[in-house]
């Protein structure tokens, strides 16, 4: 090999090399994955909320979140990319999940408020069958997994709601009270049980919370305990009469 044949390719092979770093160093980092942590219910009375999540045994990431949301939440401690999602009801925001930018074989996964533990749990993920490419979603592709965790059962958040209604009597006439552990796993612990129009909270398919028949239209009775484990203390609801043969 001639001189001039070695200098020709010892500066091919640097220039790969150089072109490898700077790929290395500006091309656009390796997909990690999506972690869509969704809240149900979403975290929705005002505090400070300390988030702990933990990922494969790696070093757990801990931060902390005021609600009302009013500035950017600090994730220092965090390796991994992280967007809180929040959302809002008539003049109430709360926050209804976290994204996590890894794909882990399981996950820890802890919220507190005043000391009090409203999530806490260990899961496992199970991944969709198509990863998302990066054109999809620029910071969070690859693998995805969507979840949602079980809330500490009997915290301020969660079941058992405390009802702040049980019947039309705790709300202005014409109203009723409606209730729905579902509208709470969505909307937040207040919106269980909460006065509206008869029309409006049938039409939603959630149900009237009654003290006796009075409180019900006339082709129902106050006879339903479908519900009452989910209130403390548990609630009667109307049920529609069986019709006559």
């Amino acid at each position: 090999m001639s001189k001039n044949t070695a200098q020709l390719l010892g500066a091919i092979a640097a220039m790969l090399v150089m072109s490898w770093v700077f790929w290395q160093r500006l091309g656009p980092r390796p997909c990690s994955g999506g972690l869509f942590i969704e809240l149900h219910p979403p975290l929705a009375e005002p505090g400070l909320y300390r988030f702990r999540v933990a990922i494969d045994g790696t070093p757990p990431c801990e931060f902390a979140v005021p609600l009302p949301v009013k500035a950017d939440v600090d994730t220092k401690r965090c390796h991994w990319a992280l967007e809180l999602k929040t959302q809002t009801r008539g003049n109430q925001t709360t926050i209804a999940g976290l994204t996590v930018g890894a794909a882990p074989k399981w996950f820890q996964f802890q919220v507190k408020r005043n000391g009090e533990s409203l999530y806490d749990t260990r899961v496992e993920p199970k991944y969709t069958p198509y990863p998302t490419q990066r054109h999809q979603n620029k910071r969070f592709c690859g693998e995805q997994a969507f979840v949602k965790p079980p809330c500490v059962r009997g915290s301020s958040e969660c079941a058992p709601y405390r009802p702040m209604c049980s019947g039309p009597q705790d709300c202005p006439k014409p109203k009723a009270c409606c209730v729905s552990p579902e509208w709470a796993r969505d909307y937040g612990a207040k919106a269980a049980s909460e006065c509206g129009s008869t029309r409006g909270c049938l039409d939603r398919f959630a149900l009237l919370a009654c003290r006796a028949d009075s409180d019900c239209p006339e082709d129902m009775a106050c006879d339903d305990t479908s519900v009452a484990s989910e209130f403390d203390p548990p609630l009667t609801t109307c049920r529609r009469k069986a019709a006559a043969r």
